[in-house]
């Protein structure tokens, strides 16, 4: 995703004013990732997620959009 998709997604945020709850098969699309490392990256504490009631007793993780987008944005900075 490109960096300024990336700003135009925080400041659709900082408009909206509020606190937006993505799925993992979103979080995986924003990051450009597969969700099974997404899952990897929540396992080993790398990113933060919320655990909701899923299908047949599974958990269903959501993620807050901001930290994917801080997330994502920092997978873009190339070290100087």
């Amino acid at each position: 995703m490109s960096k300024s998709l990336l700003k135009l997604h925080r400041e659709l945020i900082k408009t909206l004013n509020s606190a937006c709850i993505i799925t993992l098969i979103e979080a995986a699309t924003i990051l450009d990732v597969c969700p099974t490392t997404v899952r990897r990256m929540t396992n080993d504490g790398r990113l933060y997620c919320l655990h909701y009631p899923g299908e047949q007793g599974k958990k269903r993780r959501m993620f807050w959009l901001e930290d994917i987008l801080d997330l994502a944005e920092s997978r873009l900075e190339l070290p100087a």
